[in-house]
């Protein structure tokens, strides 16, 4: 063990040393930096953060002139009409809504997102879609490996590893993203510091183990995020301002039942109230079967208590959409009755507002809600309007 720090661990640690003596002016002669694109004008909808440094930047900031709402989701985001949220609220009123997330988007990837930015977080209003079909065992697993990085950058995952206030939280995050260690093709420093980390928490001999190389790879980490131009640096928490009521007049009955009026007549081709086009391509006829997690716990379950605590601990202004599933379409539907009552559970000892549109119950589905069997259509869509509209006070 001596030989070997005499002739691979000094030498290198020398050596990283002399680097980073010599880096800011080896960095200004040997790195043209590119001039970071700007954001484009009028963003509503950011499918994920991959490639995107001013969406990332820009992530739960207010604008120059009011707050903006971030709604967090998964695939039931992608759909644009002039229903949706990041459309409507924005359109009429001056607080603005920007959309986050495409299909994966779930609880552990929010968690993670909101995590990277907890400076922000005191305040900021957050609505967060919540699909029980995340709880199928299908899907229960939590996040995959692949659509995490895609919401997580290594400039994220810096922020956790690095800047995170140290507690349960970023306990939870780092071991969460050391579970997905193995998935990862290529994984950047901070993920390999944060898996080193991990081990080294196993034992002593583990420690002694993973030191030099957490040692080694967090200098090269510093000098990696040093090249990127003060991205590096985490910045103060924010000031939020305040959501002022308009008087804006908006005839939400009327809207509703048109919407629904228009949903309805749009799924004519069947009894299940699902739009035509969808039926007859997906469907026809056919009914889906839901598979519950063993024991009705999963890890995504899990992910979504510790989300649930988290928010509640940073002061974070959140509340939540839960969507149903078509009970038409899934003939067993029942058995995710337990994991929406753990949902329920939690976001009412949160104190959160929470739109709950599940039902199990054919007799009580509201009819048009959904566009096919798990995605809401525009009559859904406006009742998520209203309940943004009233939970954070934009109308008079």
């Amino acid at each position: 063990m001596k030989k070997i720090g005499l002739l691979i661990l000094f030498p290198a640690g020398v050596a990283i040393g002399c680097l980073l003596l010599v880096f800011d002016r080896m960095n200004a002669v040997v790195f043209k930096h590119e001039k970071q694109l700007e954001q484009p004008a009028d963003v509503r909808y950011i499918d994920n953060f991959q490639h995107h440094p001013y969406f990332e930047d820009d992530f739960l900031a207010s604008n120059d002139s009011s707050e903006t709402i971030f709604l967090l989701g998964s695939s039931e985001l992608t759909t644009d009409t002039p229903a949706m949220p990041f459309n409507f609220i924005t359109e009429h009123f001056k607080t603005r809504v920007v959309a986050v997330g495409h299909a994966g988007n779930q609880c552990f990837s929010i968690y993670s997102q909101l995590l990277a930015n907890e400076h922000k977080l005191k305040d900021a209003p957050v609505v967060i879609m919540l699909s029980p079909g995340w709880f199928d065992a299908k899907y229960s697993t939590g996040t995959s490996s692949k659509l995490f990085l895609e919401f997580n950058s290594d400039y994220y995952l810096n922020n956790i590893f690095q800047h995170t206030v140290k507690s349960e939280f970023r306990d939870y995050g780092i071991k969460r993203i050391s579970d997905l260690f193995h998935e990862i093709i290529n994984p950047d420093l901070t993920t390999k510091l944060m898996f080193y980390e991990q081990q080294s928490n196993r034992s002593i001999v583990h420690k002694i183990a993973y030191s030099p190389l957490i040692v080694v790879d967090g200098a090269l980490n510093d000098m990696k995020f040093r090249l990127l131009d003060g991205r590096s640096s985490y910045p103060d928490a924010i000031s939020r301002k305040p959501i002022i009521a308009e008087p804006v007049v908006i005839n939400w009955d009327s809207l509703l039942t048109a919407s629904q009026n228009e949903q309805l007549k749009n799924a004519s081709n069947n009894t299940w109230y699902i739009e035509n086009s969808y039926y007859s391509e997906y469907v026809k006829g056919e009914q889906g079967v839901l598979e519950a997690a063993p024991g009705n716990s999963s890890q995504e379950l899990e992910d979504f208590k510790m989300l649930v605590k988290f928010l509640k601990a940073r002061g974070v202004n959140a509340s939540f959409v839960i969507m149903p599933l078509n009970p038409y379409f899934y003939g067993n539907i029942r058995i995710m009755d337990p994991v929406v009552t753990q949902l329920r559970t939690e976001l009412k000892a949160s104190g959160f507002p929470c739109l709950d549109l599940w039902t199990s119950d054919k007799a009580s589905y509201d009819k048009g809600v959904l566009r096919d069997v798990m995605h809401l259509g525009d009559y859904g869509w406006y009742q998520v309007n209203k309940f943004i509209a009233d939970t954070y006070n934009l109308q008079k």
